[in-house]
């Protein structure tokens, strides 16, 4: 999920019921595999949050009993700021 969503995009998309989807997004974020990306306030006041994944990429291999898992994780937000700001020259 590279785009954030909400629980109910997830719902539609993967046609599940929604008290389950909610359990697991609660789920996916304790073990830090989901992010909170912004929490949205509608005009009738009501919030919601939009998530998305920390990982890029998951690879799973199971070959002559042995299983294989190779994970890619996503670059946040704040690293990427550090990196621009150390990047940056000073311009004379």
């Amino acid at each position: 999920m590279l785009v954030p969503k909400s629980v109910i995009d997830i719902t539609r998309e993967h046609e599940i019921p929604i008290t389950s989807a909610y359990r697991k997004v609660k789920e996916l974020k304790e073990f830090g595999l989901l992010k909170v990306d912004r929490i949205v306030l509608t005009p009738d006041g009501k919030k919601f949050e939009m998530v998305r994944s920390t990982i890029r990429s998951a690879s799973v291999q199971f070959d002559k009993g042995t299983l294989s898992v190779d994970v890619t994780a996503g670059i946040e937000a704040d690293e990427k700021l550090v990196k621009r700001f150390f990047a940056l020259r000073e311009v004379r």
